[in-house]
């Protein structure tokens, strides 16, 4: 909103400028002495400088936007990406910065709380965009912060990682298998690989108990897991 208000009122200030430039550049062309242009050309500065003056505010206020701007991580909607998603805090950006080898860039979108993180990948040659959305709930979605997240499914994903938290630290393994289900079925043409996080903390109980739901799950920890789960982006991108 202030964004656009700002940009109308440096565009409207732009042609009001011109317009004058214009009229007072006839003037001086067509002046019969020096002093004559000279009284002209002091008189478009004084015009002109109080046309800029009054930019001070939204050209201020721009600069700041500028800075967030460049905050924002590149999503180029011609390449393929791979979406992670889950409940919040089962660790997608830490997979995220485990699969790109890098820190991701995280940007503070105003539909998200903490952001959103970006990265990439390469798979033969071609590179893959890594997105991680805000956490997904399991329930109709209603808001804004959710529209979008399943936007970004919907219109980015060739492919979702869907992240486990197999310690329960934070919502219950029926929960978190039952909005994976939810997103299976809302996207039925995307294939869904589970990430189970947090391995190198969870009990060989709590790994046995996710491990009964979802077998194929790609167990990742400190260390381990990372290549698995690169192949079977691999096979399923390819």
């Amino acid at each position: 909103g202030s964004l656009k208000k700002n940009l109308a009122a440096l565009n409207a200030s732009s042609k009001v400028l011109k317009k004058i430039r214009s009229g007072y550049g006839k003037k001086i062309f067509s002046s019969n002495s020096t002093g004559e242009a000279d009284k002209f050309l002091r008189e478009f500065e004084g015009r002109a400088c109080s046309v800029v003056n009054k930019l001070s505010k939204p050209l201020e206020e721009l600069k700041r936007s500028s800075k967030k701007l460049k905050e924002l991580p590149t999503i180029d909607f011609a390449e393929r990406a791979v979406v992670l998603t889950g409940f919040p805090n089962v660790g997608k950006t830490t997979i995220l910065n485990r699969l790109t080898k890098s820190k991701a860039k995280i940007a503070a979108y105003e539909f998200t709380t903490n952001g959103i993180n970006s990265g990439s990948i390469e798979i033969r040659y071609e590179r893959i965009q890594v997105l991680d959305t805000p956490g997904l709930l399991d329930r109709e979605v209603t808001n804004t912060v959710e529209k979008k997240a399943v936007a970004a499914l919907k219109h980015l994903a060739s492919a979702i990682i869907f992240v486990v938290d197999p310690t329960e630290s934070g919502y219950p393994l029926e929960k978190q298998f039952s909005l994976l289900e939810h997103v299976k079925k809302q996207f039925p043409g995307t294939k869904t690989i589970v990430a189970m996080n947090k391995a190198d903390i969870a009990s060989q109980e709590q790994i046995k108990k996710a491990l009964a739901k979802t077998p194929n799950a790609v167990i990742i920890g400190e260390g381990k897991g990372t290549q698995e789960l690169l192949q079977k982006l691999e096979d399923a991108l390819i």
